[in-house]
């Protein structure tokens, strides 16, 4: 039940705190995306908070059934040979598939903020369209433009203070709690990564289905993710975009 709740307040939130943003545009586009995201995970953090108040944490109730699940999964002939657990005991794959739900659910709080980035992302050009008709609003700009806006740090900083409710409600274990920090950080400097990638394709006058590609080439390996994650990082100290448009222009 109180995932279903969230899962509708990630769908519902943004477009409800957004329209007055969009309306008065006096914030950036993606100032605006961030404050959708924030306004979710406080919500999250809420129904968290409840659920502990009302008995077993969120994680507790998850893990309740993680046993169970796992042996079914240990013993089904298809699930063994996708994961190549051919040799393992059946006590080792259920470890194995134990260990792999618990990781899975520990790190909830990251999905969350990440869908909810998503819908926030979508809610924005759905409303500024919709909004667009009637008056002057800022629409989003492409996303090889991407960046942090001003404030960004406290937001990631409102982001972290959410996270650690989470964690109090028993949501999470201590140190999964840092792990869905470190992901949620890792995220935003990838996405920034990413738009790095786009404007070079942009500035090289390649069509941006190639870009598209070859960032889910670079996300989908662990020293892509890292390269993403490097590119975001110089790009938001050095202003990587910028130097790349005028190198160009040149």
């Amino acid at each position: 039940m109180y995932f279903i709740l969230i899962f509708l307040l990630i769908l519902a939130l943004p477009f409800m705190v957004m329209p007055k943003d969009i309306s008065a545009g006096k914030k950036s586009p993606y100032r605006v995306v961030i404050n959708g995201v924030i306004s979710v995970s406080a919500a999250a953090a809420v129904v968290f908070m409840a659920a502990s108040l009302t008995g077993p944490g969120l994680f507790s109730r998850l893990m309740e059934n993680a046993s169970s699940a796992a042996d079914r999964l240990a013993s089904d002939p298809g699930i063994i040979s996708a994961f190549n657990l051919e040799e393992a005991t059946a006590a080792q794959r259920s470890e194995f598939f134990l260990a792999s739900y618990e990781s899975f659910i520990s790190l909830a709080p990251v999905y969350i903020m990440v869908l909810a980035a998503v819908v926030s992302y979508i809610a924005y050009i759905i409303l500024s369209r919709a909004l667009g008709k009637h008056k002057e609003v800022r629409r989003m700009p492409p996303f090889r433009e991407f960046s942090f806006p001003p404030g960004a740090l406290m937001a990631l900083v409102a982001m972290y203070f959410a996270g650690w409710i989470m964690t109090s409600s028993e949501m999470l274990e201590s140190d999964m709690f840092y792990l869905n920090i470190s992901a949620v950080f890792d995220f935003a400097f990838s996405i920034q990564g990413i738009s790095v990638i786009f404007m070079l394709f942009h500035m090289k006058r390649i069509p941006k289905g190639f870009a598209a590609a070859a960032a889910a080439a670079l996300w989908i390996t662990f020293i892509g993710r890292n390269i993403l994650l490097i590119l975001g990082m110089i790009d938001m100290v050095l202003n990587l975009k910028l130097l790349i448009q005028l190198k160009n222009s040149k």
